[in-house]
């Protein structure tokens, strides 16, 4: 089945957002989770089979751009490490007035991932596992561990 024009703008609308929301939060570049949207939408836009529903094709797009952020960090592998986006889990101290999203991106990519999908698309810990092929243990662990490092950083590691 080909997409026509209408059909591939509304999958654009409808999804490119979360895309890049969920590339970002791996990747915490602009640039590079812009890539991955173009990937990613190019990716379904040629894709010939169907979806079982709406949540089947949304849980296919996110385990999707996941996967093409893997591969980008594997290509990176050889670049300096203060080029690397996991190096983002150096920690210094926050200003007062720090947002969510800033201290989201000083978080581990693995961990900002599993709590934007928590609380931003409202996965369950059972979805989040399959979607990232991890197991369940790990997701609940990433999830406490990613909770405990952004109240830290919301508090300025204040007690």
């Amino acid at each position: 089945m080909k997409l026509g024009c209408e059909q591939i703008e509304q999958l654009v609308e409808q999804y490119s957002d979360m895309i890049y929301r969920v590339a970002y939060s791996q990747l915490g570049s602009d640039a590079a989770a812009a890539d991955v949207v173009s990937d990613v939408l190019l990716k379904i836009i040629t894709l010939e089979n169907g979806f079982k529903s709406e949540q089947h094709k949304k849980a296919w797009l996110i385990r999707v751009t996941v996967n093409r952020c893997r591969d980008i960090f594997r290509a990176q592998k050889n670049i300096a490490a203060e080029e690397m986006p996991e190096q983002a889990a150096d920690f210094a101290p926050l200003d007062e007035k720090l947002d969510i999203a800033a201290a989201m991106e000083q978080m581990p990519p693995k961990l900002r991932t599993v709590l934007y999908l928590y609380y931003y698309e409202e996965y369950g810990t059972r979805e989040i596992a399959k979607m990232l092929g991890i197991p369940k243990s790990t997701v609940t662990t990433s999830l406490s561990r990613a909770r405990k490092m952004l109240k830290n950083k919301l508090n300025g590691y204040g007690g």
